[in-house]
């Protein structure tokens, strides 16, 4: 596979990016996606990622960005289960998509959006006396985790969940971006060698 402006305007990609598209000669995408690393391009790596990768690999990508924020939740919040059960759920959809596994993966995703809905409102509510860095972890990972669930329970919002499940990790040190980027890279890679 090749991207070409055709193919890019086809998923509705930025003018910009078109334009810089159209300003360099690479056409392999995991070229094209190394460029954008390069040139510190992160969101538009994420966004071509989330469309280039087939439903189990997004799946993938959203559990890693999720599994990337966990550790600094976890730090502020030790006795706090909802994101782990919510990244849980949607491992077992990846090792067996199954009704009962899809239910739980749901109900993991909404207890994760209530928890980072409760954890943007301490933010808002208690902004003198919480953590703001520790507030934004809460809702990153909840974030994360819920878009990891609801990405294995939804093909249909699969891009969605794992662009947000990225954004949600954006709230981490620069290098975390770029390590989920690799890994999405890493993804595509294989993904378009079974392809062949």
């Amino acid at each position: 596979m090749n991207l070409s402006v055709k193919y890019l305007k086809s998923i509705n990609a930025c003018r910009e990016s078109i334009f810089e598209f159209e300003a360099q000669t690479e056409t392999n995408p995991v070229k094209v996606l190394n460029l954008c690393l390069k040139q510190d391009k992160i969101d538009w790596a994420n966004w071509l990622i989330v469309r280039l990768l087939n439903r189990k690999n997004s799946i993938r990508y959203a559990i890693f960005a999720a599994e990337k924020v966990l550790p600094l939740y976890e730090k502020n919040y030790p006795n706090d289960a909802i994101p782990r059960k919510a990244i849980e759920a949607a491992i077992k959809i990846l090792e067996n998509y199954t009704k009962e596994n899809r239910n739980r993966a749901i109900r993991a995703a909404e207890a994760a959006i209530r928890a980072s809905h409760a954890a943007y409102a301490a933010r808002a509510v208690h902004l003198a006396k919480v953590d703001q860095a520790a507030a934004d972890i809460a809702e990153a990972a909840t974030r994360a985790a819920d878009s990891a669930a609801r990405a294995a329970y939804a093909a249909a919002d699969v891009a969605d969940s794992a662009t947000r499940a990225f954004q949600a990790a954006q709230s981490t040190e620069p290098t975390t971006k770029e390590k989920i980027i690799r890994y999405g890279i890493e993804l595509l890679k294989k993904q378009l060698k079974e392809e062949k």
